[in-house]
């Protein structure tokens, strides 16, 4: 078995910090930094294709990204702490 490497809750929290504060060059500096080093982390890469436009879209679509990974931040916490990353998104699916 493989083992897939996927950015962490710390990683999740510092993008999410850098378009909190409206920086996004920063953001989009980090997801190009990031998407590299976790390149098979296919959660993270579809948010760097749409931070990628982020200074051209509007608010709204800003808060979706920022929910998005806050979730994505949420979840991979909770995996690390579970330390079961295969049974987790059944568990969650459960409630």
């Amino acid at each position: 078995m493989t083992h897939i490497r996927l950015a962490n809750h710390y990683v999740l929290q510092e993008l999410s910090e850098a378009i909190e504060r409206g920086d996004m060059s920063k953001a989009t500096g980090l997801f190009g930094k990031y998407t590299h080093r976790y390149s098979l982390d296919s959660e993270l890469s579809g948010l760097a294709c749409t931070v990628s436009a982020l200074e051209k879209i509007n608010n709204e679509k800003r808060c979706e990204i920022k929910a998005r990974l806050k979730k994505l931040c949420v979840m991979r916490r909770l995996k690390s702490l579970r330390g079961s990353a295969d049974l987790l998104p059944n568990r969650l699916a459960m409630r």
